[in-house]
Parts: structure tokens; sequence; C-alpha cells
């Protein structure tokens, strides 16, 4: 028990040292000795063709890192991420926007309307074919007859995109939640 009890006391008495160590302000490090010359051959010293500069001309300031910032007008590659961002997350909004015109008030917030429908793009324009209801909880018909019709009349020009068309049997699908129409107001 005695020698536990001594070795607690070394063992507190080192940490204790260490934690002083650590905490001063750590002593100025002597300069290392710079290396002795040593006699090395002499260099022949290059000289510049005749026809380069001696040094470099530098026109400008140069950045340390250039980027190639991307067209925004050069046309999107078909099956590209950006493609389909564009299809799933600027144009699926846009129908949303569309349909909100048609909505007046009154429906619980929860209530939702899905779609399917095909893209087609051709030459530009974006159009809108074969809309059925997939699903709705609105319970107003009007206004889901005047939301289904509103997006199968949407169109819009963008001229970035490529010829493309929703195969058949792969129809597309938007969500339009009335609580997120809000938005568009």
């Amino acid at each position: 028990m005695k020698w536990l009890a001594l070795g607690c006391v070394a063992a507190l008495v080192g940490a204790l040292l260490l934690w002083r160590s650590l905490r001063a302000e750590p002593q100025a490090a002597a300069p290392a000795a710079a290396p002795a010359p040593t006699a090395a051959a002499p260099r022949p010293t290059a000289r510049p063709a005749p026809d380069l500069p001696a040094h470099p001309v530098v026109e400008g300031p140069v950045a340390a890192f250039e980027r190639d910032e991307p067209d925004e007008d050069a046309p999107i590659p078909i099956d590209s991420d950006e493609f389909f961002e564009q299809l799933d997350e600027v144009y699926s909004r846009r129908l949303t926007g569309v349909a909100h015109d048609c909505y007046e008030g009154g429906l619980p917030p929860k209530a939702k309307l899905r779609l399917l429908f095909r893209w087609q793009i051709k030459g530009g324009e974006v159009t809108i074919h074969d809309v059925k209801v997939h699903e709705s909880t609105l319970g107003d018909a009007k206004v889901e007859a005047c939301m289904v019709k509103a997006v199968a009349n949407a169109h819009w020009r963008d001229p970035r995109m490529p010829d493309w068309t929703t195969r058949v049997g792969e129809e597309e699908r938007v969500l339009i939640r009335i609580e997120n129409l809000k938005r568009f107001d």
C-alpha cells in the first residue's frame, strides 16, 4: 500500500512538471550553425539564346488559379447532370408556378396534386404532353382541372436545351402541394 501511494505521488509530481514545462514560454532557440562552405567546381554561366529575351515579359497580374468560367450560353449536353437538374429542379418549379394561378385559397396546406406528363424539347421550345392525374388530395375538382390544364398548356423557350422527349412509359412527375404555392405569391 505504501508503494502504491509513493507511485501515485511520483506520477503526480511528474505530471505537474510536464504541465509546467508545456505552459512555460518557449525559449528562443539558438540559431543553427551555418554549414561550412564547400569548395565546388565553378558552374558555367548560361547565356540566353540570342533570339530570346533574357527575362520573360509578363503583362498584368498573374492569377494564382485560373479557372475557366462556364459559358452561360453554351448548349447543355444531353444526359448530363446539368440537363437533369434543369428538368427536375428548374422546370418542375416552373410548372408549380404555372399551377399557382389556379389556387384561390381555402384548401388544407398538405393537400397535393401529383401529375404525370412527358417533356418535349425541340428547337429550344419546351412543351408538356400527355398530362394526367396520378394522385390528388385536393378535394376540389375545379382547382384540380384548372391545374391540369395550366400544366398541359405550359411552354417556354430555353435555347440551351438539346432536342429531347420523355420516352413513352417513362412519364415525368410533378408534385404540386398547396403549402408550396405561397412562394409564388
